[in-house]
């Protein structure tokens, strides 16, 4: 089977992670690469062989040219949402770094116009633990009944000045940092019925920022079946962390980039085990590659599984903005 011939809109830090992800895939040549900051373009090190933008419009508009089998999004929503529906009606296959929208409108709205064509349209999600666990059943076997989640994320990540020209109220730390981690717990549960949200900036005197760019969130879901979930965000922090924990009736899951540790529940007996984590952003690649070249094949990470999450998204931005509980069904 002939390699898939990828290309790769945007090369800040996560589109560095994805380039990386694909020397490792031997089924995959990356063979063109945008970024409208030449101090990207320069920065990054690829052959002469791989054509360069400093724009995003243009290698999509020559993915014919060129011969694109598809095409990796790394780039923030409000940057990448215009170009989506460009992919769309050239039927060029989409791998779009999480999170793909600002709002669950939105997000079905770009989700649609990819499903009208039959063309693939895939929302990474880069930790192997979320395919371990693809069901709540499955998670119920490692730790018994889970009846909490607790989540951090720590990031240095400062405010993106396009966040400030972006203006909208979905906008900062909860967003771009705790996007994923609030993927995680969605998954897991499911639907909270009830969300609770407050956001502040840690902001420095001479800041000047939009309304919705902020830097510290704290995120409380209750779900059914006496489940509640927390999740706390700050960026500008002096170093990068994550870290899930899963309380369950046989056992305590802590999941960190480290890996998976399972310690038994203070009541109950058994094992403290650890597992390595994988980190799976090449098997993902090699994954779309294989479905680049063949529509049929599926990946349980496509567009349309990301709504709940940003339904999710939308009602705890909203809950921070009224002061009161909110429902992520208003937004389904």
């Amino acid at each position: 089977m002939r390699r898939a011939r990828l290309g790769l809109l945007g090369l800040g830090t996560i589109g560095r992670e994805f380039a990386r992800a694909m020397e490792q895939v031997e089924m995959v040549d990356l063979v063109a690469v945008a970024d409208d900051c030449a101090e990207n373009l320069r920065a990054i090190t690829v052959t002469e062989k791989v054509e360069q933008y400093q724009d995003f419009r243009s290698i999509i508009v020559e993915a014919g040219k060129i011969e694109l089998d598809g095409l990796v999004v790394a780039l923030p929503p409000f940057v990448s949402n215009e170009y989506l529906s460009l992919a769309a009606d050239r039927d060029l296959p989409i791998i779009h770094a999480a999170p793909l929208a600002s709002s669950r409108q939105d997000g079905a709205t770009i989700v649609e116009q990819f499903v009208e064509r039959k063309c693939p349209l895939i929302v990474s999600r880069p930790w192997l633990f979320n395919s371990l666990y693809e069901s709540l059943g499955d998670l119920n076997d490692w730790a018994g009944h889970v009846y909490a989640a607790t989540g951090i994320v720590l990031s240095t990540s400062d405010v993106n000045p396009r966040e400030v020209d972006a203006k909208q109220v979905f906008n900062g730390a909860l967003l771009y940092q705790g996007y994923e981690q609030l993927d995680q717990i969605v998954q897991l549960l499911g639907s909270p019925s009830l969300v609770s949200a407050s956001t502040t900036h840690a902001q420095e005197p001479d800041d000047v920022r939009s309304k919705g760019a902020e830097d510290i969130a704290s995120v409380v879901m209750r779900f059914p079946q006496r489940r509640m979930a927390s999740l706390t965000v700050a960026r500008k922090q002096a170093k990068d962390h994550w870290q899930l924990e899963l309380m369950g009736t046989k056992a305590l899951l802590t999941v960190c980039p480290n890996g998976v540790m399972m310690a038994p529940a203070a009541d109950a007996e058994g094992p403290t085990e650890a597992t390595h984590a994988q980190h799976y952003r090449s098997a993902e690649l090699m994954r779309f590659a294989q479905l680049t070249k063949d529509r049929a094949l599926t990946m349980s990470n496509d567009g349309r599984s990301h709504l709940l999450t940003l339904a999710v998204m939308e009602a705890a931005y909203l809950s921070a903005k009224t002061g009161a509980p909110e429902t992520p069904d208003r937004f389904l």
